[in-house]
């Protein structure tokens, strides 16, 4: 799981998240990533979201 603030915004960052995740990926591991304003403003949704995944 992963939380971003806005320097992952920055088309340098997206390209190396991308990269990472992609790897993670290849590796048979699931990637969730979520925005600061995600944790910060939506809570219960980013729970249950985050609990979908476990089903």
């Amino acid at each position: 799981m992963e939380i971003d603030g806005s320097i992952h915004n920055l088309a340098d960052v997206k390209n190396n998240d991308h990269i990472r995740q992609t790897d993670l990926e290849n590796l048979g591991i699931k990637v969730l990533r979520f925005s600061n304003e995600d944790i910060l403003y939506h809570l219960e949704a980013t729970l249950e979201r985050i609990g979908n995944n476990f089903k």
